[in-house]
């Protein structure tokens, strides 16, 4: 009976230092896969960067959310483009579903995928065209190339390009 009395008071104190634990494991296990995969992932997004998503030019924006949904497929997400049946012209919506077996909860992200027109005027390079800086242009950051595969990646670099850093 003592030995009843005190596991469980043991378990309980247990638990939120196991949840703890896991959760350290997995954000170590994401940092472990980014700096394993960073230059890959980089590049891969100035492929996304170099697509024009004004929202205005449903050609642009329907590309966009194409490659979206095919980016997010590859990783086993299953994707939907939603469109309004009496509005051909509105964007469509990039729908995606991740089920976990066991999931208590659901988490929806929300985020945009189209901008404003470009004033290229503004800009000190083409906005179309991400440019990587050694860090950023207000602390005399200057264009460096985008990284090899492998290549190790500095968290003081920063990409510049229509769309980059908005969301």
């Amino acid at each position: 009976m003592v030995i009843k009395r005190m596991v469980l008071p043991l378990l309980f104190a247990l638990a939120p230092a196991a949840l703890l634990q896991a959760q350290t494991d997995a954000v170590e296990a994401v940092r472990q896969y980014r700096n394993a995969h960073a230059a890959g992932i980089i590049n891969e997004y100035r492929t996304f960067l170099r697509m024009p998503n004004v929202a205005s030019d449903l050609p642009d924006i329907r590309r966009n959310a194409e490659y979206l949904a095919g980016e997010f497929g590859k990783r086993g997400v299953d994707m939907e483009l939603l469109t309004l049946p009496d509005r051909p012209d509105a964007p469509p919506v990039v729908f995606g579903e991740l089920r976990v077996p066991g999931a208590e909860r659901t988490l929806v992200i929300y985020v945009h995928y189209d901008g404003q027109p470009v004033d290229p005027g503004s800009w000190a390079h083409d906005p179309w065209e991400p440019t990587l800086y050694s860090g950023s242009m207000e602390r005399e950051g200057r264009p460096i190339p985008f990284p090899a595969e492998g290549e190790t990646v500095d968290p003081e670099w920063r990409i510049y390009a229509r769309s980059a850093s908005d969301d």
